[in-house]
């Protein structure tokens, strides 16, 4: 009986590997794709050397950027000398590709910066790309060893946001972390963004915004005027979604926008003037509780809902910060060790 079950084992052992099949290559190649487009950009690439997925990263429609992902790290060294000594396949050819800085520092003496050509890098894979349309294009550069790496980056920030634009790119992600960045002129007539996220550039007034499709708009630590804000708000007829952290050199928001219902504002250092009569619902987040001022208010005639956090808690603040939304249905006011929600009824 034994060898009787063993023969049945043995037999649907072989049956199992005889009808083993490579599974992923008998997928479409639009399934292929579509699977390396959850992949980070550099990882997409990689899978060129299995031979199903081949040359398929080149179509993929989502393309993600992150300095991160290519800085090889930092090694501490006593003496710029050590470098060699450490790996002796460092010199001219490999300054070819690679971005090399020193600084001082108070601990060690030196720490070694070593850059990928992330520049080059984005430009290969551009030229590379075979997709007719991008969904999603995420650029992030948040940190630099010195100037002249953020000069060369500079240079072609604009090639490549025009690439994403002429691709027709769907959402827009770019995060700079230096105000020397400028958008071009096309990111803000796109006719194909319905999500913009901006963080860390500098918005300058433009001769024309018309975002016809956008539904949501984030702006990050982004650095302008007034007016350059109100334009770009208000050329955005179709916006749902709004959301302004630390908006630098922003006085007062003006949102006429009958389709804006939601905004997110994160509040810093300076206070800032609410003219959104037609807002529904806001969410206000302060740096802390111990912020010395609050949001003035000059029309939020149609606001429903209000969510504060880390609102100033001290003195007269709350009553003067309630009695600014008045036609409000519900708040909920949060710290870091409690949360209450409530409604009001006039």
């Amino acid at each position: 009986m034994l060898s009787k079950c063993n023969k049945i084992m043995h037999n649907s052992e072989g049956i199992n590997a005889t009808n083993c099949k490579d599974r992923l290559s008998e997928l479409p190649d639009e399934v292929i794709v579509h699977i390396l487009s959850f992949l980070p950009t550099v990882d997409a690439i990689r899978t060129m050397l299995i031979r199903c997925f081949r040359n398929l990263w080149t179509f993929v429609p989502t393309l993600k950027f992150d300095l991160d992902a290519y800085t090889n790290g930092m090694i501490r060294l006593n003496r710029c000398d050590d470098l060699w000594t450490i790996n002796p396949l460092f010199g001219s050819e490999i300054q070819e590709y690679y971005d090399i800085h020193y600084s001082s520092d108070s601990d060690s003496g030196v720490i070694f910066w070593v850059f990928p050509r992330f520049s080059r890098f984005v430009r290969n894979v551009l030229t590379l790309h075979k997709g007719p349309t991008i969904d999603t294009f995420h650029i992030s550069i948040d940190q630099f060893p010195d100037d002249l790496f953020v000069q060369d980056v500079i240079d072609d920030v604009q090639t490549w946001l025009t690439f994403a634009i002429d691709k027709g790119v769907q959402n827009l992600n770019f995060d700079f972390d230096s105000h020397d960045a400028i958008i071009p002129q096309c990111v803000f007539t796109s006719h194909s963004l319905v999500t913009l996220s901006l963080s860390d550039v500098k918005l300058e007034d433009q001769t024309q915004v018309h975002l016809r499709n956008l539904r949501k708009l984030s702006l990050f630590c982004v650095c302008g005027s007034d007016r350059a804000f109100q334009q770009l708000i208000s050329g955005c007829p179709s916006l749902l979604e709004l959301t302004i952290d630390n908006a630098i050199g922003m006085q007062i928001l003006n949102v006429t926008s009958q389709s804006v219902s939601k905004l997110f504002l994160g509040v810093e250092d300076d206070p800032i003037a609410l003219n959104t009569p037609a807002l529904k619902m806001l969410d206000v987040v302060y740096p802390s509780s111990s912020s010395s001022y609050l949001l003035k208010v000059i029309d939020v005639s149609s606001l429903q809902e209000v969510n504060a956090k880390n609102l100033p808690c001290y003195g007269d603040q709350v009553t003067t910060f309630f009695s600014q939304f008045l036609s409000v249905e519900v708040f909920t006011l949060s710290h870091h060790s409690f949360s209450v929600c409530f409604t009001c009824s006039c």
